[in-house]
């Protein structure tokens, strides 16, 4: 066997991790977990928060066109109601002076 097989067979030989390694490996593995989910988690919340946030808004945005609208509305109906006045003003001043004759 030359130099190159023995550094091969030495480097694949099969070998015992120590004592503590699977306790090690569980305890890396909760540490990375609970990392994971706490990042999931706070992604999460934002997302929920950051939609929540952009309903409200937009539910805002419409009520506030809806008082604009409505504040139209109630002029035009006022307005209506002016135009009627002044154009029924005058049959009404002729009903009174018939009447009183």
């Amino acid at each position: 066997m030359d130099r190159f097989d023995e550094d091969l067979h030495r480097a694949l030989r099969e070998r015992q991790p120590p004592q503590d390694f699977s306790a090690r490996v569980l305890v890396r593995l909760r540490k990375s977990s609970r990392r994971s989910v706490s990042w999931f988690s706070r992604f999460a919340i934002v997302g929920v928060v950051v939609c929540v946030l952009l309903i409200v808004v937009v539910q805002y945005n419409q009520r506030q066109q809806e008082i604009v609208r409505a504040e139209r509305a109630k002029e035009q109906v006022l307005e209506a109601l002016r135009i009627t006045r002044d154009k029924l003003q005058p049959v009404q001043d002729r009903l009174r002076g018939s009447s009183e004759h």
